[in-house]
């Protein structure tokens, strides 16, 4: 195996070599996942203790591609393929490695006119929280009506998009407890697993509202399912980056905000469209004021929160910069209390907005409030006129409804129109896209 020279498209990568197994579990263990863009394995090791080290990796990062590149006996192949799952690769030959490293290691695919939809957990939380709340079905069937809308080719490829969500609550709750027992070294490894599992139970969620008809429930690692005749067909929905690039680039399983803007740039979007509970970027949060009644669902006090949000203001085309540098407070709010909760990266993760920063492909991300009705209130003498409860502004709401004002923002975001975006300097050196 060592006097194999390994080449990935013509160019050459960084191997490290483990002597035997507990330098392998001492290498992997001693770094955060994801760090390692692949691990491989020859038939002496496999053969020797195989499927409890592809186990024992697996565990520990959960989604790098493991592979095995000389023949094995049938007994070790089966073992290896039950331990390893889908994270499990076999490449004996010459071909096998090529076309095994081109599917691991992608370049940047092009897919025309895409867009990249993420519906963060707060577009979850929404619907949990409110008792009428069907938010997320409504807005899946937009995205199908807008994808499959233009019947010539031509026009339909402007339509494409690939769809990708947050871990969510389920998500959060595994983060905070691995915040308060990440010294625990059994804690600290189960948890790339755990939120793996975490996002992958949201994506199957989400799938739910579209079927096997309209949208491609995508597996980490299927990348080279996600191109032109796919998005022409269906929605793909998945949930990260190429393992390689987040080894490459350091993105952390958890930090999904920052796999979005990474598929963007993967696969050439220009557009990025967040769907969360705001309708846009404030000098503070909009729901600062804002108590949550159990019983209707509604804001407890709309006079508090008018009252707290006087000084506020919605701000229209924002620089990136601006976002990082603390000009704009980005501290969130706790939906049951109406006041601040002490978190940090309202509306974005710091680390995707840095990922965008030096983007290549990636020129904006559009933000659309999956539930546009509850930033608004209404008067009982005005059935159809509502006042936004930060700007005050006027809107009159058609027969269509409010799931008509959801579907008009949605058109607007695709054509690159929003209430609020993230742009960036244009004379920003581009840092990230590259090849391995």
């Amino acid at each position: 195996m060592k006097d194999r020279p390994i080449t990935l498209n013509g160019n050459g990568f960084e191997l490290t070599w483990a002597e035997n197994d507990e330098q392998l579990k001492e290498l992997i263990e001693s770094n955060a996942a994801p760090y390692y863009a692949a691990i491989l394995y020859d038939a002496e090791t496999v053969e020797k203790n195989g499927p409890k080290i592809i186990a024992g990796v697996r565990r520990r990062d959960f989604f790098v591609p493991q592979i095995i590149v000389e023949p094995v006996s049938s007994q070790r192949m089966e073992q290896a393929t039950k331990a390893g799952k889908e994270s499990i690769n076999f490449a004996y030959t010459e071909d096998d490695i090529k076309h095994t490293y081109s599917n691991i290691f992608l370049r940047d695919a092009d897919v025309p006119n895409l867009t990249v939809v993420k519906i963060g957990g707060s577009a979850f939380d929404f619907d949990d929280q409110v008792y009428d709340g069907k938010n997320i079905d409504t807005l899946c069937n937009i995205l199908w009506k807008i994808h499959q809308e233009e019947k010539d080719d031509k026009e339909r490829s402007l339509n494409r998009m690939l769809l990708t969500v947050g871990a969510g609550q389920i998500g959060e709750k595994i983060k905070n407890h691995y915040k308060k027992f990440g010294n625990n070294p059994k804690v600290s490894k189960a948890f790339p697993e755990l939120m793996a599992k975490a996002l992958q139970l949201n994506l199957e969620q989400l799938y739910a509202h579209f079927g096997e008809n309209e949208a491609s429930l995508l597996s980490s690692g299927a990348f080279y399912f996600v191109g032109d005749k796919r998005t022409r067909n269906k929605i793909p929905l998945i949930g990260m980056a190429p393992h390689y690039i987040l080894a490459r680039d350091g993105i952390p399983l958890q930090d999904s905000d920052t796999h979005t803007i990474a598929l963007a740039e993967f696969y050439k979007a220009k557009k990025v469209v967040l769907v969360k509970r705001t309708d846009g970027i404030y000098d503070f949060d909009p729901y600062l004021g804002f108590a949550l009644d159990q019983e209707t669902g509604r804001c407890k006090s709309t006079e508090n929160w008018i009252d707290l949000q006087r000084r506020n203001k919605r701000l229209g085309v924002v620089d990136i910069n601006d976002m990082l540098n603390g000009h704009i407070s980005r501290t969130g709010t706790n939906f049951n209390i109406g006041k601040y909760d002490g978190s940090s990266g309202h509306l974005m993760e710091d680390s995707a907005l840095d990922y965008f920063r030096y983007c290549q492909h990636v020129e904006e991300i559009l933000v659309v409030h999956i539930a546009p009705e509850e930033m608004y209130y209404g008067h009982n003498h005005e059935r159809n006129k509502f006042w936004h409860a930060v700007t005050g502004e006027i809107l009159e709401l058609g027969p269509g409804g409010w799931e008509d004002v959801l579907e008009q923002r949605l058109r607007a975001a695709f054509k690159g129109g929003a209430v609020s975006k993230i742009v960036k300097p244009k004379d920003l050196n581009t840092k990230y896209a590259k090849q391995p």
